[in-house]
This record gives C-alpha cells, structure tokens and sequence, in this order.
C-alpha cells in the first residue's frame, strides 16, 4: 500500500509539531553519527482530538523514510486494527508477534521460532516506532511490547537494552480517551501479572513529554460553539 503523505513542509507545523519531528531527526543523526552525548529518545506525546496528531505522525513518516532511505525505518503501531488503519500502521499484536487472551498474563517469554523470525525480519531496519492511541495500551500489552521489540531489534543483539536499544520510541495520544479494555493503564501504580508490572517499570523509563494544545480542526467561531 502506497503511503499518502501529506502537502506542505516542516514549516507549516506549529511550534510543538515542530519540536517533535525536528527532536525525532536529531537523535537520528546523533544515533547515526555515533555522537559521545548520543541516548535514545523516550517520549510520550500528548494532545486531544482534534490537535493534529495524525498530520504529525504522517510529517515524522515522511521525514524519517527520507532520511534512513527505508520505508522501513519507521513503524506505527496501535491497540486495535481501526486505528490502525487510520494511520496506515499495524497493530502491536500483529506487528510484534504479542501473545493474545490468557497467554498475554502467563510469565513474560522470549520469543522463538517463526514468530521470532518473523519480527526479527519486520524490525530488521527499525529505527523509530510510535505508538499512537495509547490510552488503550496497557501494563501486560506495554509489558510484551517492550519484550518482543528487544529480541526483534538488531536480531535480538541488544535484548538486555529496553526496546532493544532501538533509537526513538514515541507514545502519542490523550490519557482522556479510551481507557484499556479488561486490564490495567500504564499509569496506575500496581501490577498483577509478569507482563503487566514490566509494562508498569517500561511506562517509567519514559522520560520526555510534548503537549499538543492547538485545535486545528475547527475555525474561531466554531471554538466558541
């Protein structure tokens, strides 16, 4: 499927769209360049509906394929296939091989077999992943996500590294919306499973924020309605 992109450049975004395509870049570069003051981004990227998140998810798929030269340097990931198909991504289960229903709470595995093969070859030139709608992430699916993006990532040489010391991971999305479904938020502070209390120690190792606080999608008048 053909990635549609949207119009315009770098300069048409607000000053905090800005601020995260231009950070994601610069750590790129610095990961690149193998920079001494070089450590990987862990950001979590606010805003209501309405702000524009997928415009900036588009600029940052755009700009990050231009620059690695890989369609495949970047992947979206998502709870469920709706939103998925919204941001022209995959689900986290898909993409990553995550176990489902009662397998999710059973003790925190490494992958093997086909499905380790299979991510592996997914994640084989991954340098940035973002999770958008991720009020609908919980602990156990953060837990997994982590654990199955470490033994994909490099073929599994950084598996003692959080996300498999992949470069940039952006968790986007409004705490307000949709909550998980039959499990924990990442938020809350107790666990009841292997898999969710890593999600729970993952969520903290999430040490930047941006905030989207621009409604672009309604005029003045409608602002005041």
């Amino acid at each position: 499927m053909e990635l549609e992109l949207p119009d315009g450049s770098l300069l048409s975004l607000n000053d905090n769209k800005k601020a995260l395509v231009v950070l994601v870049l610069h750590i790129l570069c610095k990961f690149v360049e193998n920079e001494l003051d070089y450590r990987p981004l862990r950001l979590v990227f606010s805003g209501t509906a309405g702000t524009g998140m997928s415009c900036v998810i588009k600029f940052l798929q755009r700009s990050v394929q231009q620059l690695s030269g890989n369609n495949d340097a970047i992947q979206v990931i998502t709870p469920t296939g709706n939103s998925a198909y919204l941001v022209q991504g995959s689900t986290a289960h898909s993409y990553l091989g995550i176990p489902t229903g009662g397998r999710s709470c059973n003790e925190l595995t490494v992958p093997s077999g086909p499905v380790l093969e299979k991510i592996q070859n997914r994640c084989e030139n991954l340098k940035v992943l973002i999770g958008d709608e991720r009020s609908m992430f919980c602990q156990t699916t953060l837990g997994w996500m982590d654990q199955h993006t470490r033994y994909a990532v490099n073929r599994g040489a950084n598996a003692e590294e959080l996300w498999g010391a992949i470069p940039v991971v952006v968790l986007m999305g409004d705490d307000v919306q949709l909550p998980p479904v039959c499990d924990t938020p990442v938020y809350i502070d107790h666990s009841h499973s292997a898999p969710s209390n890593h999600g729970r120690l993952v969520w903290t190792s999430f040490d930047r924020a941006l905030e989207l606080t621009q409604i672009v999608r309604q005029t003045e008048s409608e602002e005041q309605l």
